[in-house]
């Protein structure tokens, strides 16, 4: 069985990290009473979803690689959680979009274990 690179787990759960000052709110923009319809229910849906596939992805790595997801992880839920709405009439639109892609760059680090024990020993020599 190939074992995941860290530096592949690193770099794919990287896509999503949130940078200084990314969707914060900077002061007033001239936000309009828009709102995406992105309500608390939604948002708490898309969170267990984003638990359950980061559940999913932790039993299926080894143990090293499994504290370095715990870590990454819970650096990014407190970067998350600290996101300021730019819009206050919509406060779960940036959580949400953040979360959303989250769950997909952890469904691709999870592809990528899957694919790596399918792969035959005699495969890896080659790569």
């Amino acid at each position: 069985m190939k074992k995941l690179l860290p530096s592949l787990i690193i770099s794919l759960l990287g896509l999503t990290g949130l940078k200084a000052g990314m969707h914060m709110n900077t002061g007033t923009n001239g936000s309009s009473n828009y709102n995406s319809g992105i309500d608390e229910a939604r948002y708490k849906e898309y969170e267990s979803q984003l638990n359950q596939v980061y559940l999913q992805l932790l039993k299926s790595v080894d143990s090293e690689n499994q504290k370095k997801l715990i870590t990454e992880q819970e650096v990014w839920v407190k970067k998350r959680n600290s996101i300021v709405p730019a819009n206050p009439n919509d406060p779960y639109k940036e959580k949400s979009t953040e979360t959303l892609a989250r769950t997909g760059v952890l469904m691709m680090v999870q592809k990528e274990v899957f694919k790596s024990r399918s792969t035959p020993a005699s495969e890896d020599a080659h790569n």
